[in-house]
């Protein structure tokens, strides 16, 4: 239901975006199509919105409607009740790559702390592949000197210091609980657990942001979600014990992030 090809599937039958976002509920992704629907004349009323919304899903993801709510112009689904659906999950991350290349080669003057510096020192100052992981995601990137958002504490190359070391943190996090999870021999599942169900949802939302960084050009929303997605696997590792029916979102979470890693050519380890 996540994957770049149903998306794409469902924004071509609806004539309108696709777009999930995620809800204030854990485990629950949220989508306004049929509002957009009517606002471009595509339906004459939600309701009307909502019953191609139906069609559509019935036709393109079973499963789906058992699963869907609808509420004031908004489609709400419990992925957490599906987990499946996120552990199949595909993401292009080739536009990652396709940056890191640009930017190593063209290695434009950065700005950190306001002040500006070539991209060798700044290099040198806080580590190349943390100064390519916040050129990925810089706010204004034909802007040169290029602004890097974060100060230089937060930056550099250090254990807990940037967003990199998250990522990486949580790669191997995910490494170790499917580790521990084909040793477990309970079956708590994912479901009932809260920070489970936010990792759930997180991985959910991976391939839309990938799918638009294709799209787009555009890596900041991408690293902006395997980050959130790196956080919530943290976090769901350090409250359960993983578990064999944990294993497959744990997996899920290990190839997402491993995948941002290599294809931003990043995932050597680096000394802390």
């Amino acid at each position: 239901m996540f994957d770049a090809v149903t998306t794409s599937a469902l924004g071509e039958r609806l004539g309108v975006a696709w777009r999930w976002a995620p809800s204030k509920e854990p485990g629950v992704v949220t989508n306004n199509a049929a509002h957009v629907m009517v606002e471009r004349g595509r339906a004459s009323s939600v309701e009307a919105a909502h019953a191609a919304i139906r069609q559509a899903l019935g036709e393109t993801t079973p499963g789906a409607l058992e699963l869907a709510a609808f509420d004031e112009g908004l489609l709400s689904v419990d992925v957490a009740v599906r987990p499946e659906w996120c552990t199949h999950l595909r993401a292009d991350f080739a536009p990652l790559n396709a940056a890191t290349t640009r930017w190593q080669s063209v290695q434009p003057d950065v700005h950190i702390d306001g002040a500006a510096m070539t991209f060798a020192a700044a290099a040198e100052r806080i580590g190349l592949d943390a100064l390519t992981w916040a050129l990925l995601d810089a706010a204004h990137p034909k802007r040169i000197p290029v602004p890097l958002a974060a100060p230089e504490s937060v930056l550099a190359s250090r254990r807990d210091a940037n967003t990199l070391a998250l990522v990486r943190r949580a790669h191997s996090v995910a490494s170790l609980a499917v580790g521990a999870g084909e040793e477990a021999g309970t079956a708590a599942g994912t479901s009932a657990d809260g920070a489970g169900r936010r990792l759930l949802a997180a991985l959910a939302l991976v391939p839309q942001a990938a799918e638009d960084a294709v799209r787009t050009g555009r890596t900041r929303p991408l690293l902006t979600q395997i980050v959130i997605l790196a956080e919530r696997t943290t976090q769901f590792a350090e409250h359960s014990p993983a578990t064999r029916t944990d294993l497959p979102v744990f997996d899920a979470a290990r190839r997402v992030l491993e995948g941002a890693l290599t294809e931003a050519r990043l995932a050597a380890p680096v000394p802390y």
